[in-house]
C-alpha cells in the first residue's frame, strides 16, 4: 500500500471530536520575565513535562508534575524561533513526525538544561531549568535546514555535549522533497546552557535519499545513532563514533532489520531498540533490538510485531520495559501504546498490554523515576485543532499502564515531549 493511500485512509476514517476545554496557561505565564535570558538557578523536583507548539512563533509549553504523576499547565516560553506547523514530511501532517524535538539534558539527575528545535527557522534553542520553570538561555543556527531531533550526553563534571539532526527536507512529503543533504551538528553546552558549535562535528548522513527522523546518544556517550527510513533499501541506521572531546567521526551504516526505522532508544547495556513503521495493508509494524559492536556496527538481536505504524519508543530507567506509540491505532483498531519486556541480552518480548489516547499518539516520555509515562497526542485533521498529553502510571513489576489524567492543549501541530 502506498504512503499516499495511508494518508487518504486516515483522512477518511478519523472522526470529529466534540469541542473540549483547554486547561492550559497563556503564553508568557511560565515565569514573570520569560522573554529574558537565563538567570542563575538550579533544577528542583518534583518534576516537569515539556512540549513545543511548532507554530510560526514557536513556544515551549511547560507543565508542573505533581507527586501523583498528574500535570498542571504552567504556561509557555518563547523559543525565539519559528516552528513549521503545516505540511511536514513524510505524510504532510501538522506535527514534525520525528522524535526528540524537545530534550532535557543528558546529565544524569541534574537536568539543568532543556533544548528545542525550531524547524521553521533552522535554529536550536536552549533553556535553563529553574525551580520556578524555564528561562531562554541561547539560540544558535543548526548548520543545516529543518532541524528535527536532539540528543545530549555529559562530558566532564560541568559540561554537556548536544547534537542536532537536520533533515533538510523542503517538501511536504518524501515524494516531493527537492533536497537531500541531511546532517548532524554538535554543540558544547555551558553550565548556563549556552551553545558553542563543536569544530569538526558536522557530518552528512550516508543516505541522501532518506527522511531521517531521530538522533540519539548511547548511554556511554561514545556513539550517536541516526535512523533513516524510506531509503531505497527500506531504511538504515547510521552510527557515528564520538571521541572524548565530543567530536563525532564518520558514520558507519548498518541495514535496518525492519522496514522504515523511525524511533530509537538505547538501554544501559548498550542495546539499541528501533520502531519500524511499514506501508503494508494491513499495517505490519515491528520493533527491533540491536547490539553495538566494537567497530560501531549494529547486529540484530530480535524483531517482534508492533501492530500498526509504530514510530516512538522509550525505555524505563531499570531497562525492564520498552513502550512504543503509533498514531494510526484510532483508524485501524489497534492499541496506540504497546509494552515490551527487555531481556538482559536485548531480546524483546510483548507483554500483551496496550492503551489508547484521546487523539493520535505521536510521542512519549518517562518521568525520571519511570513511575509515569506521558504520551503526546494530536488531532491530525484541520477540524480537530487540539492536542493532549495523557498520563499513565506504570506497574514496575508487570509494565502495565493505568491512565491517571490528561491535559488539553490548543493546536494540533504540537511536537516533541520531555519529562522529569
Amino acid at each position: 500500500m502506498m504512503l499516499q493511500s495511508i494518508v487518504r485512509r486516515w483522512r477518511a476514517f478519523l472522526l470529529p471530536v466534540a469541542a473540549i476545554v483547554v486547561v492550559f496557561g497563556m503564553p508568557g505565564s511560565a515565569r514573570a520575565d520569560d522573554g529574558d535570558r537565563a538567570d542563575d538557578g538550579e533544577h528542583q523536583s518534583p518534576g516537569w513535562v515539556f512540549t513545543q507548539t511548532n507554530t510560526v512563533r514557536n513556544f515551549v509549553s511547560v507543565f508542573r508534575r505533581s507527586a501523583d504523576g498528574t500535570l498542571v499547565g504552567a504556561g509557555q516560553v518563547a523559543t525565539g524561533g519559528a516552528g513549521r506547523p503545516v505540511g511536514n514530511p513524510p505524510l504532510g501532517l501538522p506535527y514534525l513526525q520525528t522524535t526528540g524535538e524537545v530534550q532535557l539534558g543528558g546529565d544524569g539527575d541534574e537536568k539543568r538544561c532543556l533544548f528545542a528545535v525550531n524547524a521553521g527557522s533552522n535554529t536550536v534553542s536552549s533553556f535553563l531549568v529553574r525551580p520556578d520553570g524555564i528561562a531562554l538561555a541561547d539560540q544558535k543556527p543548526s548548520n543545516g535546514s529543518r532541524p528535527v531531533s536532539l540528543t545530549s550526553t555529559q562530558r566532564g563534571p560541568n559540561n554537556l555535549v548536544l547534537y542536532v539532526l537536520n533533515s533538510d527536507l523542503n517538501g511536504t512529503s518524501i515524494f516531493d522533497s527537492t533536497s537531500g543533504t541531511a546532517s548532524i551538528q554538535g554543540f558544547y553546552v555551558s553550565g548556563r546552557c549556552t551553545l558553542t558549535p563543536i569544530p569538526g562535528s558536522f557530518h552528512l548522513t550516508t543516505s541522501q535519499a532518506s527522511s531521517p527522523t531521530a538522533i540519539a546518544f548511547n548511554q556511554r556517550g561514545t556513539a550517536l545513532s541516526v535512523v533513516e527510513p524510506v531509503t531505497p533499501a527500506g531504511g538504515d541506521i547510521n552510527v557515528f563514533p564520538v571521541d572524548s572531546r565530543g567530536v563525532a567521526g564518520s558514520p558507519v551504516v548498518s541495514p535496518s532489520a525492519g522496514t522504515n526505522p523511525y524511533g530509537e532508544a538505547w538501554d544501559s547495556r548498550g542495546h539499541l531498540t528501533v520502531t519500524n513503521w511499514t506501508v503494508a495493508d494491513p499495517p505490519a509494524g515491528t520493533v527491533s533490538s540491536y547490539r553495538l559492536t566494537d567497530d560501531y556496527r549494529l547486529v540484530p538481536i530480535s524483531t517482534v510485531p508492533a501492530p500498526g505504524h509504530p514510530c516512538w519508543n522509550v525505555i524505563t530507567k531499570d531497562d525492564r520495559f520498552l513502550y512504543t506509540t503509533q498514531p494510526a491505532g484510532l483508524v485501524i483498531g489497534t492499541p496506540q501504546i504497546l509494552a515490551y519486556s527487555i531481556g538482559h541480552d536485548g531480546t524483546l518480548t510483548p507483554t500483551g498490554s496496550g492503551q489508547t489516547t484521546r487523539f493520535n499518539a505521536v510521542d512519549e516520555a518517562l518521568s525520571h523515576n519511570s513511575n509515569y509515562l506521558y504520551v503526546l497526542n494530536d488531532g491530525l485533521l484541520p477540524f480537530i485543532p487540539q492536542s493532549a498529553i495523557t498520563a499513565f502510571s506504570i506497574d514496575r513489576r508487570t509494565g502495565q499502564l493505568t491512565p491517571i489524567g490528561e491535559v488539553l492543549l490548543p493546536g494540533n501541530s504540537t511536537s516533541g515531549l520531555a519529562a522529569w
